[in-house]
């Protein structure tokens, strides 16, 4: 379950960074209208707060995943490669309620 965890946020770290520089885009050159975006975390194995960490966004973030995840919508860009693996990192409730109570 961490290892899908940490799937997912490589995922959607991705998709916030593809997102944060289309956002910057389309503000102006100054570093004060450029809007910034938190990111997730991945783990390191041999740091334990990092999975912590890692954990607490993903559950922050819990209803973007579920949505990227059971019903990817073309405009966020995905391969084809991408969606057929999205599937396998999805997180049902109990997987959920197993996160939280990490």
């Amino acid at each position: 379950m961490i290892n899908k965890s940490s799937n997912l946020t490589s995922f959607v770290r991705n998709e916030i960074e593809r997102k944060q520089m289309a956002l910057n885009a389309t503000t102006g050159p100054t570093d004060e209208e450029k809007i910034k975006i938190n990111h997730l975390v991945n783990d390191f194995y041999i740091r334990w707060t990092s999975t912590y960490i890692m954990l607490i966004r993903l559950l922050l973030v819990q209803s973007i995943i579920n949505n990227i995840t059971y019903s990817p919508h073309a405009d966020i860009d995905l391969t084809t490669k991408q969606v057929k693996k999205l599937p396998s990192l999805r997180n049902g409730h109990l997987e959920w309620k197993l996160l939280q109570s990490l």
